[in-house]
């Protein structure tokens, strides 16, 4: 038998109440004998499992390629990317059934009809990932009749594509026009780059409720314009909200931006000119910003960028002399596959520097490091264009007084007198070449801060409006337009 629990007495010295504690302790009991367990393993530990191996495997796979399922015939009720009667702006990559573009502002347009039936319209089938589209229907004198901003999906959903969208035709309907909206690479070319990039796969078009296509492509403007730059040129962040947080723009930045709608389009529509634009966030001429941590925005500068067809592909590079562009390597010339994108422009337009001279933590280009990249990308343009009347305008700043409040490290004017002097020294080298230079003030005489910024620091429609508002006229009297 077990002997009575024996009280444990706790005083203080005065007694008061509570003073006294009594704790009864229990029987002693041998607690009862454990199966030993087996160690499980997680995926975080040092070894992990096959298993969680291959787990992780699979989704690397779903996240980082684009899988999607078949198009199917579309020649059956339509008319695949490849025919003829399509006509291609920018930069374009032509397949067997398809035709693909990442830079900003690449576009397609064709020639349309109703019949005079309220029910035609026409079903765009196309691909793509963190990709905004502007589908716009025209009447026969250029007048926009309607307009849709189709998005696809923020993140790799498996064999979710092809995407489908339906466009009704109003009776006036003659064309339709097709414009990529979005940046190239919305995580950058550098860590970012294990995402998908934002390009669109253009598979060609059905015909509904008795809509036609017109026998012939249209006829393309007698004006070429290419604009090259970074941010500001792509329309980085044009539909976004100056009060959205930075976090919001870096990781939706995509679906804020609006290429149609930056000063390079705007410049195209008022000077009657096509446009190809390459522009990227980020990029510079000598380097790119954060250039100590190549890592975010990569390596790769507007130089090497700019050679190729895709920005995020470096297995095309561009043709010079506007060639006739092969999808692939196994493409013999005049082969009907090819796609005829982008002759000779008659102007390019360049804004670089900025990026060069901001977020650099004060490891910038010397004023002569800068002026002999400037030279060579300048020769670079009529070495491939060849063209002995094409103008080259270097443009500068586009900023305003509130960057200085929004980020200390992004005045855009500052790389101005740069870009200034490497103009003025190769106009000063190169007499017979036709090359200019333009400063677009940040004092506030052009983009004043009332109503005109978007997100990320960033001009928004009307900012980019009021770019524009300064740069025509002076473009119209260096060009003669």
């Amino acid at each position: 038998m077990h002997s009575p629990p024996k009280p444990l007495v706790h005083t203080s010295g005065k007694p008061s109440e509570g003073d006294l504690t009594l704790l009864v302790q229990p029987p002693q009991q041998q607690p009862p004998p454990q199966r030993p367990l087996r160690p499980r393993r997680s995926c975080c530990s040092r070894r992990p499992s096959p298993r969680c191996l291959a787990a992780a495997a699979a989704v690397l796979l779903l996240l980082c390629f684009h899988w999607e399922r078949p198009v199917g015939d579309i020649n059956a009720g339509g008319m695949a990317a490849t025919d003829a009667r399509f006509v291609y702006e920018g930069r374009w990559l032509r397949g067997e059934s398809s035709a693909e573009a990442d830079w900003p502002c690449s576009s397609v347009r064709f020639a349309v009809g109703t019949g005079g039936r309220t029910t035609a319209a026409v079903t765009l089938v196309w691909s793509g990932v963190r990709v905004r589209l502007n589908a716009t229907v025209h009447d026969g004198e250029g007048g926009v009749l309607a307009a849709h901003t189709l998005k696809a999906p923020a993140w790799d959903v498996p064999f979710l594509g092809p995407h489908r969208a339906k466009l009704p035709l109003p009776e006036a309907a003659a064309e339709v026009r097709l414009r990529k909206l979005s940046c190239a690479a919305p995580f950058q070319m550098g860590i970012g780059q294990v995402l998908t990039a934002s390009k669109v796969s253009f598979h060609g078009l059905v015909l509904e409720g008795g809509a036609v296509v017109g026998d012939t492509a249209p006829q393309p403007p007698a004006r070429r314009l290419q604009v090259i730059g970074a941010s500001d040129t792509a329309g980085f962040c044009v539909d976004g909200s100056e009060k959205e947080a930075f976090w919001q723009s870096a990781l939706y930045g995509w679906a804020r931006s609006n290429c149609d709608f930056a000063y390079p389009a705007l410049l195209g529509r008022r000077l009657g000119a096509s446009v190809s634009v390459q522009g990227q966030a980020s990029i510079g001429l000598t380097q790119n910003a954060m250039a100590s941590q190549p890592y975010l925005v990569g390596p790769a500068a507007m130089p090497t960028l700019f050679a190729r067809t895709l920005l995020t592909d470096a297995r095309h590079p561009w043709p010079a002399r506007g060639d006739l562009a092969p999808a692939d390597r196994d493409l013999a010339p005049g082969d009907p596959r090819e796609i005829e994108i982008e002759s000779s422009p008659h102007l390019v337009v360049t804004s670089l520097g900025g990026n060069d001279y901001n977020h650099q933590g004060g490891d910038t280009p010397s004023n002569a490091s800068f002026t002999a990249a400037s030279a060579a990308f300048t020769d670079s343009l009529f070495e491939r264009y060849a063209n002995p009347e094409l103008v080259v305008i270097h443009i500068c700043g586009m900023g305003s007084p509130a960057e200085a409040a929004f980020d200390p490290d992004n005045n855009r004017c500052r790389p101005c007198p740069h870009v200034r002097d490497a103009t003025t020294a190769y106009v000063a080298a190169n007499p017979t070449r036709r090359v200019h230079y333009l400063l677009v003030p940040c004092n506030g005489s052009v983009v004043d801060d009332v109503g005109d910024i978007g997100c990320n620091g960033h001009k928004n429609r009307l900012g980019q409006a009021q770019v524009a508002d300064f740069l025509e006229p002076r473009i119209r009297s260096i060009m003669g337009w």
